[in-house]
């Protein structure tokens, strides 16, 4: 710095100079600052948003020509709106009501400015949607407002997101909420101490929805319960999802809220179950009623082996001739004449018989004498054929075994377990009606243990009625041709002494035939394990002569050689056991060590037994589903 004679002092560079001033003997001094010149001054953060009460520290940076920051010199603060917000000399700015300042820095000549917005406190938040309901891989984007004490919203504030279980669902910090599996949980949005939760609910996606039954066929009036089964991706059942019940035509039926049709008028509709945006059908078909049933010819004469083919024609009560219905053949004295599932009638022994044909309720008979042949008779034998574990609502064997017994005339057995899961009246009109139930006028069944599950299984006892015995034994006994054929219950005791083994030993007694057949639901002897429950049974009959054991229970077909109560090979006394639970509800495939009397298993096809019975000899043969390829067959003498 330079002075001239007048005190004037020149700035010539950065630095500090002494100015002296001498008048006689006295002088003074002074000393000058020179500063490079100010090129810049900013101020950060340049913009704020803070909420009352808060503070947030602002930064003055000087830099010169050359972009160096220059240090020395004080900075100076201020605030246009102390009533918002208020600034110290060091630049800590304080937020004292909602509003807006701009608090200003003034050095070396530059100002600089920073917007300070003040908020009010956040009192609440509030997410939106305020429930949640997703399937895995779903995603939402999530919204949280907050709002003052008055309710009043805040705009965008900060918000942390967060979820109570990571396995349900993730959600980023923007708010976009995954669902990662299937689960319940909480969605959590926190922002300045206050915080709010939803509910997160994940469930399997439906997939598809199994209408049962997928065919049916009614009259005028009748009503028939339809269940709708929601599925995932992988046929599991989907539980609590609400369904929507539609018909096509509902002048032809109509259906109710909770699947219940009835049917209205003569015609065909589809009955439609939604769910989520996933529909599945089933065709119901109304029909006329029949009215009457004609047998023609109405008496025929014949001879011991004869076969006379009969024919039942049905109207409506307009006289209309009806087509494609069942019809259910049967004789009151099948050891006279008996019937089959088409008509056919074969004559067994002299004697006066009656054959009823019945559909819908309606019967038709005629009258059929039979007489002793001019020549040597016939012995085309009579069929028993059936199976056991049969029904489900979930799976489509009992239709390809039923498709069998379409085919195959004669006496049918169900050898327990015939529909699952627990033999309700629900179950046995649903899942086992549209397929064995075609043939229930000519079935003879046998309680399992599923039936059971329903108490006293009146499910069971319910549907087949006088043909099941009596619902307090659930054990009775008939005729195939000349063949004794004994019902037991493998569900109540059996042992010797018992009323059941009683029943038996005077059953036995007072049908003293050549050949007799026994049929209950758990086996004694199986390559799965057996069940000694009717080991005291067995020995009655064997005891008596008895010829063949039938069961079912494991979900398989396997045929034992002739053996004793206790497993030992009796070619001469010994009856022969067939496990037969290959009736479609599943398959157990080949499990477990073969006992020593086992001659052959198979577990991968469904299918029925057929036994033709003569009057001294049987036949049998495994007959197996469509597009099996498995079977067994032969036969022997009876004792």
């Amino acid at each position: 710095a330079t002075v001239d004679g007048s005190g004037l002092v020149t700035a010539q560079g950065p630095g500090s100079a002494r100015i002296v001033a001498t008048a006689g003997e006295a002088s003074g001094d002074a000393v000058v600052l020179v500063m490079t010149p100010v090129a810049r001054l900013n101020v950060t953060p340049a913009a704020s948003a803070i909420t009352a009460g808060k503070t947030i520290q602002l930064v003055a940076r000087a830099e010169d020509g050359d972009g160096q920051q220059m240090s020395g010199g004080s900075i100076v603060w201020e605030s246009n709106a102390s009533a918002v917000a208020t600034v110290t000399p060091a630049g800590l700015v304080t937020a004292v009501a909602p509003g807006s300042a701009i608090i200003s820095a003034a050095f070396g000549g530059k100002t600089a400015t920073a917007t300070i917005t003040v908020r009010a406190p956040v009192a609440g938040i509030r997410i939106a949607p305020t429930s949640l309901q997703l399937h895995p891989g779903d995603t939402l984007r999530l919204d949280a407002k907050s709002f003052d004490r008055q309710g009043n919203p805040l705009g965008t504030q900060p918000v942390v997101w967060s979820t109570s279980d990571s396995r349900v669902g993730r959600i980023s910090s923007s708010g976009l909420l995954t669902a990662t599996g299937i689960g319940s949980g909480f969605v959590m949005a926190d922002a300045e101490g206050q915080r709010d939760s939803v509910s997160l609910q994940v469930e399997a996606a439906i997939r598809r929805i199994r209408v049962r039954p997928d065919q049916s066929t009614l009259q005028p009036g009748d009503t028939l319960r339809m269940l709708g089964t929601p599925q995932d991706a992988a046929g599991r059942t989907v539980d609590g999802r609400e369904l929507v019940w539609t018909s096509s035509n509902a002048s032809v039926a109509r259906v109710s809220s909770s699947g219940l049709v009835t049917a209205i008028a003569r015609g065909t509709a589809s009955i439609t179950a939604t769910s989520e945006g996933v529909a599945g059908s089933a065709t119901l078909t109304v029909q006329d009623r029949v009215a009457t049933v004609t047998v023609s010819p109405e008496m025929d004469d014949l001879s011991v082996g004869e076969k006379v083919d009969l024919v039942a024609t049905l109207r409506s009560s307009g006289g209309q001739v009806l087509t494609g219905r069942e019809i259910a053949w049967s004789s009151d004295r099948p050891d006279v004449a008996s019937v089959g599932s088409a008509g056919q009638v074969i004559a067994r022994a002299p004697g006066t018989a009656t054959v009823v044909a019945r559909s819908e309720g309606v019967d038709g008979r005629t009258t059929i004498e039979v007489s002793e042949p001019s020549g040597g008779g016939n012995d085309d034998g009579s069929v028993l054929v059936g199976a056991g574990d049969i029904g489900s609502c979930t799976g489509d064997g009992d239709e390809a075994t039923a498709k069998l017994l379409d085919r195959i005339p004669g006496t049918v057995f169900a050898a327990g377990d015939n529909v699952y899961m627990s033999g309700t009246a629900e179950e046995f009109a649903n899942c086992y009606g549209p397929t064995w139930g075609r043939h229930k006028a000519r079935t003879r069944p046998v309680a399992g243990n599923h039936e059971y599950e329903t108490p006293g299984a009146a499910g069971y006892f319910g549907y087949f009625g006088a043909a099941a015995g009596d619902p307090d034994k659930g054990y009775y006994s008939y005729e195939v041709g000349s063949w004794h054929v004994v019902t037991l219950n493998s569900n109540i005791p059996a042992r010797f002494g018992t009323p059941q083994a009683q029943w038996l030993t005077a059953d036995l007694e007072a049908h003293r035939t050549q050949c007799t057949v026994a049929i209950w639901h758990h086996p004694l002897f199986s390559s799965d394990s057996g069940s000694t429950r009717m080991h005291d049974a067995w020995q009655i009959l064997y005891d008596h002569g008895a010829e063949i054991a039938i069961s079912g229970h494991h979900h398989n077909y396997e045929r034992f050689a002739p053996q004793t109560a206790d497993g030992g090979l009796d070619l001469s006394r010994g009856l022969r056991q067939f496990v037969v639970g290959t009736g479609g509800r599943s398959l157990g495939g080949q499990k477990g060590t073969s006992p020593p009397q086992s001659e052959i298993r198979y577990g991968r096809a469904f299918g029925v037994l057929k036994l033709t019975l003569h009057s001294d000899w049987y036949e049998w043969e495994f007959v197996p589903v469509a597009g099996a390829s498995f079977t067994d067959e032969g036969s022997a003498r009876c004792h």
